[in-house]
């Protein structure tokens, strides 16, 4: 394994955490390939009305692979992120 991804249901939405451990694999589309099964399985398995997901500002990679696959930056505190896809821009 060169990392995890965590689906958590949290009522009507999904948090979703993602670490790639290993920096060799990083830049290889690994996490935005598991990113896309996750949100997948989230909405179409699950049901669920959004995703969340909570960023260290520092992490430039995560957030940008975030942005690139459509979620929008929901809050912005100095120690964190939060992002946020729904069902509705996820199917657009």
């Amino acid at each position: 394994p060169v990392g995890f991804l965590r689906l958590e249901k949290r009522g009507k939405e999904a948090e979703i955490v993602i670490v790639i451990g290993e920096k060799k694999q990083w830049g290889r589309g690994m996490g935005t390939a598991a990113l896309e099964q996750a949100m997948h399985h989230a909405f179409f398995e699950w049901r669920m009305e959004r995703i969340i997901a909570n960023i260290h500002p520092q992490n430039t990679r995560s957030l940008r692979a975030f942005e690139a696959l459509g979620f929008l930056s929901r809050q912005v505190k100095p120690t964190c992120v939060n992002l946020e896809l729904t069902m509705r821009d996820y199917l657009e």
